[in-house]
């Protein structure tokens, strides 16, 4: 989520219209679509987790935790 409240800083920054839209198209809806994979997975993961044994929880619990760190 990082990379687009840096995009959005620049957008912010940007004076003419082209470059606002650039901005945009290539570095705001990337890091967009690559914070909705990472909440997708996110989300298979507690669909997992709901249907896990208590051995299987550990495991999940600990993948979470690692993505959740990137």
């Amino acid at each position: 989520m990082q990379s687009f409240k840096v995009a959005l800083d620049g957008f912010r920054t940007e004076l003419d219209e082209k470059s606002r839209r650039d901005t945009r198209q290539l570095r705001m809806v990337p890091a967009l679509m690559t914070a909705n994979v990472s909440l997708q997975k996110i989300r298979d993961q507690n669909d997992q987790a709901i249907v896990a044994t208590p051995d299987g929880f550990q495991n999940i619990t600990s993948d979470l935790t690692a993505l959740l760190a990137t």
